[in-house]
């Protein structure tokens, strides 16, 4: 992904950019729009840190007095981020960061508004409607005649599996604040750890396992025509 991906080509759909911020040491771009938080280094390279705003818990700046001119965002995993305002000019590189920290911090507040529960709507039946809907979209594509790519098969699997990725998957794709694809760029690491094997010969002469509505479980998949099993990899 490049910053053209986040705000398009003349960058329309950035809230902030500036391009003199270092990180780990190296300078680039600092930008976001509504839904993504990036930095990149200089040119049409592609970013280096892409963090969905809905994963933004808090931000940290340095003090003014500080020699560095910083800012920092705290994710709701617990990890962090940290980005130096390095314009040679400090009073300029203050005004950079504040204007950074306080537009960021107008967009964090609409994106949890936005994902507020409905009132009435449990997290369970939440969760429950965006797995269905997903699976609805695979199944609509299989009886097409066309194949779901493993890649989409492997994200229904995990939103049946983790309950609480389901509910986010919900509150963000859900409620159109980032798309399907943004949501899933930053978790490749859960893609990665979901296997195929291939069913065994019980397995096959079965069909594969079925869920209470009859269907068949996303722990099956199809593969160039071939029916194999997902697992997850540990």
């Amino acid at each position: 992904m490049k910053l053209t991906d986040v705000g398009g080509d003349d960058g329309a759909g950035l809230l902030f950019r500036c391009d003199e911020v270092k990180y780990s040491k190296k300078t680039g771009s600092l930008a976001f729009s509504r839904s993504l938080f990036v930095w990149g280094p200089p040119g049409d390279a592609d970013v280096v840190v892409n963090v969905p705003i809905a994963d933004i818990k808090s931000q940290l700046v340095s003090p003014a007095t500080a020699s560095k001119v910083q800012l920092q965002i705290v994710l709701h995993d617990g990890s962090n981020q940290k980005f130096h305002f390095a314009q040679a000019n400090k009073e300029a590189a203050l005004g950079d960061r504040d204007q950074c920290k306080e537009l960021l911090q107008q967009v964090i507040q609409q994106a949890r508004a936005a994902s507020t529960p409905t009132p009435g709507a449990t997290p369970a039946a939440t969760a429950a409607a965006a797995t269905q809907a997903a699976a609805a979209a695979a199944a609509a594509a299989a009886v097409k005649g066309n194949e779901v790519p493993l890649e989409v098969q492997k994200r229904i699997f995990l939103l049946y599996r983790n309950p609480e990725l389901n509910r986010l998957h919900s509150e963000l794709v859900g409620a159109d604040l980032i798309s399907d694809d943004d949501f899933w760029c930053t978790r490749q690491h859960l893609l990665d750890s979901v296997r195929v094997t291939q069913k065994s010969g019980a397995d096959a002469m079965a069909g594969g396992a079925a869920g209470a509505d009859g269907r068949a479980s996303p722990a099956m998949a199809s593969v160039d025509g071939a029916r194999v099993r997902l697992e997850m990899v540990g």
